[in-house]
């Protein structure tokens, strides 16, 4: 089975997003992340898009861990944005 990248946090804020990145980067996880665009068709991505962070399957937990951390020490806006996993 290999090591896949998967999608584990989605928000509307680029910054939180970039937040991610740097920590894991620092943390020594491997990541990734791709922007949703709004559309011509309605969806619920809101006016400036979505943010999503990706890591590799491996090192979910520890991700998710540090992301958890992250919105109790309130480095990030817990308010439209999710955890995915």
């Amino acid at each position: 089975m290999s090591d896949s990248l998967i999608e584990i946090y989605a928000t509307h804020s680029m910054p939180d997003a970039q937040i991610l990145i740097d920590l894991f980067k620092d943390q020594h996880i491997d990541c990734a992340s791709r922007t949703i665009q709004p559309a011509q068709f309605p969806l619920n991505i809101g006016a400036h898009g979505e943010h999503r962070v990706l890591v590799h399957t491996s090192q979910t937990d520890k991700a998710v861990a540090l992301i958890r951390q992250a919105i109790a020490d309130g480095a990030l806006q817990a308010k439209e944005s999710e955890i995915l996993v």
